[in-house]
């Protein structure tokens, strides 16, 4: 049997745990995980800072008087075996931004994404003891004096 089917089924229904809804901007508060949307204007003027034309800036909000701050990710920086990821700190005045959306759990996702990956990692256990997987194909009762397991085959041998 095949899980490629499954697997696809799987990364459909779950492209993502996080679901974005619209909120006013009055409503944001610090701290909290956004999507702003800006006007073209102010996406060209912010594009030396963030490396590229961006309308939709994704980001943590940092301050909302007398400016609104928001964080956002610019780059990965890597140097030998560590990975650091650059952020920028960008002001903007409320007239410049054309929605908000704060980033939340979707439950439903996340859930079916846990049931899921369960459901197959059983599989996958019942399938290798039941030896159904097609990886062993030898009888299923072990030769004397060998104990055997789904994948790994343990020559029994008594001391001298």
């Amino acid at each position: 049997m095949s899980f490629r089917p499954v697997l696809v089924l799987m990364a459909l229904l779950t492209a993502g745990c996080h679901a974005h809804t619209p909120l006013p901007l009055s409503q944001v508060t610090p701290g909290e995980q956004v999507r702003m949307r800006i006007s073209q204007e102010q996406a060209r003027a912010l594009e030396h800072l963030l490396l590229r034309e961006r309308q939709v800036l994704d980001g943590t909000v940092v301050e909302i008087a007398p400016q609104l701050l928001i964080e956002v990710f610019v780059a990965t920086h890597l140097q030998g075996g560590s990975r650091q990821d650059l952020r920028q700190r960008i002001a903007l005045e409320p007239s410049e931004v054309l929605g908000v959306e704060r980033r939340e759990l979707d439950k439903f996702r996340t859930g079916l994404a846990i049931t899921a990956g369960s459901a197959i990692l059983a599989g996958s256990i019942v399938m290798a003891l039941t030896r159904e997987s097609g990886g062993d194909t030898r009888g299923s009762e072990p030769a004397p004096g060998e104990l055997r397991g789904p994948t790994v085959h343990i020559p029994w041998r008594s001391l001298p």
